[in-house]
């Protein structure tokens, strides 16, 4: 009786790297058509300026994605040499560790943020209804239209 060999670590590296980067693929191809779906609604059921807002906001939730993603990835490469290699102290350590990094970011990103959300939202806020006052060509509060 053989014993079984690990299918990522013998066999042709092409083959390999194939199946472990499709199913990735196909989700990240799922979650960019999904965003799409979402703005082809958003757009034409409450209209351009709400899509513009959002719009502006995807280049902070993909960075956002990004600082997760960066934990996620280490902490699995870790985290499974450990489970590997029997060591499920070490193992424990590294996925508390990671938890706790994603919980400091995470806290970071709301002080950071925090102080100025009230006028970022009172700002974009102002933006939309400018905008919808020039669209429907009537007055809205401190918006006249041309």
């Amino acid at each position: 009786m053989s014993t079984p060999q690990n299918p990522y670590t013998h066999g042709p590296l092409g083959a390999v790297f194939a199946k472990t980067a499709l199913p990735i693929i196909l989700v990240m191809g799922m979650n960019g058509l999904l965003a799409v779906a979402d703005a082809l609604f958003l757009g034409h059921y409450v209209g351009a300026a709400a899509l513009g807002a959002v719009t502006l906001m995807f280049p902070l939730y993909m960075f956002i994605t990004a600082l997760a993603t960066l934990v996620a990835s280490g902490m699995s490469s870790i985290l499974a040499r450990h489970l590997g290699a029997g060591h499920i102290n070490a193992a424990q350590r590294v996925f508390a560790g990671a938890h706790g990094l994603a919980r400091l970011l995470g806290e970071a990103w709301i002080w950071r943020v925090a102080p100025f959300s009230e006028a970022l939202l009172l700002l974009l806020t102002l933006a939309v209804l400018a905008q919808t006052a020039r669209k429907h060509g009537r007055r809205r509060g401190l918006f006249f239209a041309r």
